[in-house]
């Protein structure tokens, strides 16, 4: 098309007359005159493909159609490649790196040069996932320096092509076959750490690593316990991965109906008393004990309990949130835990068992699972007597561990600042949180979003899934750059000003620790004495944080004062507990995930969930019980993104605090079990040490009586098709 103006191109013409008019009426004439213009309006229309040019590297090249003034990339995770002032084309293809794979959504968007017209182009684009890989080493432990082990791998996942494999050892000597996915070698006196690297078409690589070295002979006590199918502690009416308690007596007597069915170990309970002041036995006073467990206003002791079992096919998540366990037979069946157990006869008869564990990636089908060591420790207020006692919240203090000091070892201090201190953790619930001038009045501090301030105890009623806990820190003064760690959260001042604001780094500690910082946001807060959600108060869950009026806990953090000149801020971090009920696939497949997350949560590569919390009224603490799980193979969760570490034989096992250091027992573990349960004191020099040191198969299931016993060994679910 060529025009008056010049302009040559197709599209639409849309030419302007030029008019003249005139005034006959009683107003003086006036002429009025419309130029004449000509205006070109071109549709212009954008296309591109992709390809993968490296490790979550991908390069896009666009085409048009139209004149082209400028276009832009935006690559889905939140960047751009800024305008380019040219038509796309394979001369200015652009590649992005991107941090994260899976689909994202990429948009080419350009503006035509004449007129203002827009086009643009939507692709999703799925960036390919780094190589996962787990190792595993047989036999775990040699007999003596120079025998052979066999390195290999236990599982991989790749959504490309492998093309090389690597052992590397930390000897530096080499295997058998290093350059494929098995190798063997004599093992040294001193063992050895074996380092797989697969990396793929791509160049992206995944790394796993595992320890042996000669076994040693175990010269402490050692008891045997035999695992079975399903059968550990909680009310097992309740459809949940974790089963809580129903009955406030049942996490003590080993005899309750809701103690694990089958072998488990009751340790003696730690007693924390007010008037011991050397609370770690170092022969230096300390008073610890005296300044952080308070029941109200008064005096209070404290009761740690312990027990352990072990689970061969542990129900970790739900997949699917239908409240049955899907498990995978070593046939590829998927059936349900309760139709395996009704025909166990006729699938020992055929060979056939369950496979060891299941990661659920890539399949997708059945259930995550895998063979586990439970332990569960609760933490009880008594009165100076050692009776137990109610604690009322919002005025009542105990010492709970909730920082890790060690590296993928769950938690394992009460350190959250990292002093050298324990701090003592603050018992609260939603309706006194807020309650700043003790007036009754709470501010609506609703944590979980729900609309509603919680009591301890909504409905008065011992250990019903309406119970939720708050617990929190005192006020920490942090100079910028300090942290402070409470359970699966970390925050960090990052800096102050003159208007008492405080910048504040959110990070979370559910993976390893050895895998580095994982940024979940940055808040900007006013200090204020009074919380007021976006201004001095503000929640945060898994994946992100909230500042606005409607919040989704379960953590939570409170600046109550800034120093600009000293740069520093005192600052108040919690966390919401309850839903102990619930069923975690569940509750995250309908996003509720931040309610999910007050039952279980991650920290440091191990997996917990709160399995009761006894009121005592409304708002009067008892005891509150977590279990935890250590898997014994890695095991990825990936809906929570989560790694869990996983626990080989002959590793120091994590306990939690005060078990895993200097302690007092209570010996309340008898034969005949008494209600009062307040035994002599004996004071400990060593902390508690527990590893698993071998594994075998019951000799009585070697034989045809397995089925007329028709029980399970642990070892038929954890081998493929035989029995040991």
């Amino acid at each position: 098309v060529v025009n008056e103006a010049g302009l040559t191109d197709t599209g639409l013409i849309v030419n302007t007359l030029e008019v003249t008019a005139e005034s006959d009426g009683p107003e003086p004439p006036f002429t009025a005159d419309c130029p004449k213009g000509n205006y070109i309006i071109t549709e212009v229309t954008f296309d591109f493909d992709y390809e993968a040019t490296g490790c979550m590297k991908v390069t896009f090249t666009g085409s048009s159609t139209g004149p082209i003034d400028w276009h832009e990339w935006y690559f889905g995770d939140g960047s751009s490649s800024g305008k380019i002032y040219e038509a796309p084309s394979a001369s200015n293809a652009v590649t992005h790196t991107y941090t994260a794979c899976g689909d994202k959504t990429v948009t080419l968007k350009g503006k035509s040069t004449f007129g203002n017209e827009y086009g643009e182009k939507v692709k999703t684009v799925d960036v390919a996932c780094a190589p996962i890989v787990h190792v595993k080493v047989n036999p775990a432990c040699v007999a003596k320096a120079g025998d052979e082990a066999t390195f290999s791998i236990a599982s991989l996942t790749n959504d490309s092509e492998i093309d090389s494999y690597q052992w590397t050892f930390t000897d530096g000597l080499t295997g058998s076959s290093d350059n494929s996915p098995t190798t063997t070698r004599g093992i040294p006196e001193d063992g050895v750490t074996a380092t797989l690297t697969v990396t793929d078409v791509l160049d992206c690589e995944g790394t796993d690593d595992v320890k042996t070295g000669v076994c040693v002979e175990y010269v402490g006590c050692a008891i045997r316990m035999y695992g079975f199918l399903d059968k550990g502690a909680g009310d097992r009416d309740i459809k949940c991965e974790n089963p809580p308690y129903t009955n406030a007596m049942d996490p003590f007597w080993a005899q309750a109906d809701q103690a694990p069915e089958k072998d488990h170990m009751t340790f003696n309970p730690i007693i924390m008393q007010h008037g011991d002041v050397d609370w770690d036995n170092d022969g230096v006073t300390d008073r610890v004990y005296r300044n952080s467990i308070k029941a109200g206003l008064d005096d209070a002791n404290e009761k740690e309990f312990f027990r352990m079992w072990y689970e061969p096919v542990e129900w970790i998540k739900d997949e699917n949130g239908n409240g049955e366990f899907d498990v995978v037979l070593t046939n590829g069946a998927v059936v349900t835990i309760d139709e395996y157990e009704d025909n166990l006869l006729n699938y020992l008869h055929s060979g056939i068992g369950i496979k060891p564990f299941n990661e659920n990636k890539p399949e997708k089908i059945a259930d995550v699972y895998a063979p586990t060591i439970k332990q569960e420790f609760t933490f009880m207020f008594l009165d100076t007597d050692n009776n137990p006692r109610s604690a009322p919240t919002g005025t009542s203090k105990f010492l709970i561990p909730m920082a890790s000091e060690v590296d993928d070892n769950g938690i394992d201090s009460f350190d959250a600042d990292g002093d050298g201190t324990p701090d003592p953790v603050l018992v609260c619930s939603e309706w006194n949180l807020g309650d700043v001038n003790s007036d009754g009045i709470p501010d609506f501090l609703d944590i979980d979003g729900d609309g509603q301030l919680e009591t301890l105890s909504d409905d008065g009623c011992q250990l019903t899934d309406d119970d939720t806990l708050v617990l929190r820190l005192d006020p920490k003064t942090l100079k910028e750059g300090e942290r402070i760690q409470f359970f699966d959260f970390e925050i960090e001042l990052v800096d102050t000003t003159e208007a008492s604001r405080a910048l504040v780094n959110i990070y979370y500690r559910g993976n390893p620790n050895s895998e580095g910082d994982e940024k979940i946001g940055t808040v900007d807060l006013t200090a204020d004495l009074h919380p007021t959600l976006g201004g001095s108060f503000a929640t945060f869950e898994r994946g992100g944080v909230n500042t606005q009026v409607s919040p989704r806990g379960p953590g939570f953090i409170w600046v109550t004062s800034v120093d600009w000149e000293d740069d520093t801020a005192r600052i108040i971090i919690g966390r919401m507990f309850g839903n102990t009920h619930e069923n975690i696939g569940r509750m995250y497949n309908d996003d509720e995930s931040a309610w999910a997350y007050q039952k279980h949560f991650y920290v440091d590569g191990v997996l917990y969930n709160v399995v009761a919390i006894l009121a005592d009224g409304e708002e009067n603490l008892k005891y509150v019980t977590f279990r935890a799980k250590l898997v014994k193979v890695p095991l990825w969760i990936e809906n929570h993104s989560n790694q869990l570490v996983g626990w080989a034989k002959d590793v120091i096992l994590p306990v939690m605090p005060q078990f895993n250091m200097n302690h007092a027992i209570m010996k309340d573990v008898a034969d005949v079990w008494d209600l009062k349960k307040t035994g002599p004191v004996t004071e400990l020099d060593t902390p508690l040490t527990i590893s698993y040191i071998s594994e075998t198969t019951e000799p009585r299931f070697h034989g045809e009586l397995r089925e007329i016993l028709g029980e399970p060994c642990d070892e038929m679910y954890l081998v493929d098709g035989s029995y040991g």
